[in-house]
């Protein structure tokens, strides 16, 4: 099967070519080929895209990028740092049994994290209200995706 796969140089799509590779004809769709934030460019690539199966992981990231026109797809819940994210899933593991004690988790100050090219404020968060009102309903709670993520990935252990 031909699978095309976006943003594949992020992280995401990166890891879903190297998987479905083994047993598929993978068609990369690296963002200088397939820019999301080009729409009369997409149209032209997906016409002339000859694939069974397009898989979009691809995403915007980037702050400065999110700020205009963008939709924000996040899940809905209180606000977290990543660091409370990385807390969720150690306990989630813990929970389950997967790890006997939760390690010790570092939090980063701001300024500590040299990959931001601007300087952020001390407290950020999304607002999904636009994708709620789209889809009809909210997106479900990050702490639920988190609990559901290490479940299935546990399992595979």
């Amino acid at each position: 099967m031909r699978v095309a796969v976006t943003g594949t140089t992020g992280r995401v799509g990166a890891a879903l070519a190297r998987h479905l590779s083994d047993k598929h004809e993978v068609i990369t769709l690296p963002r200088q080929d397939f820019d999301l934030l080009d729409p009369s460019a997409l149209a032209g690539a997906l016409e002339r895209l000859e694939c069974d199966v397009l898989i979009n992981p691809a995403g915007i990231t980037g702050l400065e990028a999110c700020e205009d026109d963008l939709f924000h797809a996040c899940h809905s819940g209180e606000a977290t740092s990543w660091h409370g994210m990385a807390t969720a899933v150690v306990e989630e593991m813990a929970a389950r049994g997967v790890i006997r004690t939760t390690p010790e988790i570092t939090a980063l100050k701001l300024d500590e994290v040299e990959a931001f090219r601007a300087t952020r404020p001390k407290f950020t968060a999304m607002d999904n209200g636009r994708l709620a009102k789209l889809m009809g309903a909210p997106p479900r709670p990050w702490r639920e995706a988190v609990a559901d993520y290490v479940r299935d990935r546990c399992a595979l252990l």
